[in-house]
């Protein structure tokens, strides 16, 4: 790791991959920390990336609700989550976490110098750990999912293992989590859920309307896809005529909004009378609109019948939760075995799982797989509020 350091400035121009370049140039620079002073409890939140931000919020806002003074720290690994939240208002720094050396993650944890430090999901960087240890920061991991097969749990992971077992405490979403740790001798663990629900119960309370969205609607049954990657995309080009002939229209919410992408999906879906969201005219006749724009998705999943969210068929599924939480069924691909929130979504009913675009067809003939089933949307909902509640299990271990 201290190689991989020292070869940053150089990595960052010469890698061919943007995402990864932009990974070392940002920590070729270094990461200034600049902090108030502490008057009451420092709480550093380390994400992988948005989503994982995303999760941790509402125990942010529930820390700070209970007093105002506590400081809060975000640390991001990928650009993404840096990129859309550094400005995030309740947090006095939100920063890139550095390369896992150890003279790198002794300079930051002594530099934050938190009381805790909150690992959101599975984040572990052993250099991170020992530092942290060392130094007196409690750690405690919340929403997390940890499965046998997992590299931890290999004789190649001892090492991180053994970090992890100085852990203050693990929040596990499942009993199968628990036992894999118990069963590696860590007992400070217990059932915490997955504070995912409470966030999109959340952002469903405070959604407002959109006005362009609305009108592209009306009272048509909608169909969104959300998170799309091509393959999602190509299936929807298959069944358009299927979803036209019974008066549907379309939001495509594309994982890639690229303007390359953005200009070849437009030109596949010309002849279904496309329009951009940021071009929208509400003159124009049109039964498909693409959100050619980030911040969008999670309010228009209001105006939805049925949600097809992006990434089940590469194994990188995206949110399932923000459709269900305004009652709307989902649907995905097969690849997702790992998602312990899409199995039990299909097990109560509420998702659906496609392999192809027959059977996506099938099930739009079917015409009971969507919002406008009372009975379906309501199991939607009560799915969500099922499973609520993980923030106050995380705020009293904390």
């Amino acid at each position: 790791m201290g190689f991989v350091q020292w070869l940053a400035p150089v990595l960052a121009y010469i890698v061919p991959h943007q995402k990864t370049r932009h990974f070392f140039k940002v920590r070729s620079q270094g990461t200034p920390i600049t902090l108030p002073k502490k008057t009451s409890k420092r709480y550093w939140f380390h994400c992988a990336s948005l989503g994982e931000f995303e999760q941790i919020v509402p125990v942010i806002e529930a820390l700070k609700a209970q007093d105002a003074q506590h400081s809060i720290v975000i640390t991001f690994f990928s650009a993404s989550g840096y990129q859309y939240r550094h400005q995030y208002p309740l947090a006095d720094a939100v920063l890139y976490l550095p390369i896992d050396t150890q003279s790198n993650m002794n300079q930051m944890v002594k530099a934050l110098d938190a009381d805790v430090l909150v690992l959101v999901k599975y984040e572990l960087w052993y250099n991170l750990l020992k530092a942290c240890h060392s130094n007196g920061t409690d750690v405690v991991m919340v929403s997390a999912v940890f499965r046998p097969q997992q590299f931890l749990f290999s004789a190649f992971g001892s090492f991180i293992l053994k970090q992890l077992q100085q852990v203050k405490h693990i929040l596990v979403q499942d009993q199968s989590s628990l036992d894999c740790l118990i069963q590696q001798g860590i007992q400070q663990v217990s059932i915490g859920g997955d504070t995912r629900y409470d966030r999109v119960l959340m952002s469903q309370k405070k959604a407002e309307p959109n006005s362009s969205i609305a009108q592209f609607v009306q009272e048509k049954p909608c169909l969104i896809l959300g998170s799309s990657w091509p393959k999602e995309e190509s299936i929807l080009l298959s069944v358009m005529s299927e979803l036209q002939a019974k008066g549907w229209v379309c939001i495509v919410a594309p994982h890639d909004v690229s303007a390359d992408h953005i200009n070849n999906l437009q030109k596949q879906l010309q002849p279904y009378q496309v329009q951009l969201y940021t071009d929208f005219n509400s003159n124009v006749k049109s039964s498909v609109l693409v959100l050619n724009t980030i911040g969008q998705l999670a309010n228009a999943y209001q105006y939805a019948d049925l949600a097809f969210i992006g990434g089940g068929y590469s194994n990188q599924l995206h949110n399932i939760l923000e459709p269900l939480t305004f009652g709307v069924p989902v649907v995905f691909g097969p690849h997702c075995t790992k998602y312990r929130e899409a199995q039990m979504a299909i097990e109560a009913q509420v998702a659906h799982s496609i392999p192809d675009a027959a059977a996506f067809e099938s099930l739009l003939q079917s015409n009971t797989f969507n919002k406008r089933q009372a009975a379906l949307s309501l199991a939607c909902l009560q799915f969500i509020q099922q499973h609520s509640g993980a923030t106050d299990l995380v705020l009293q271990q904390l």
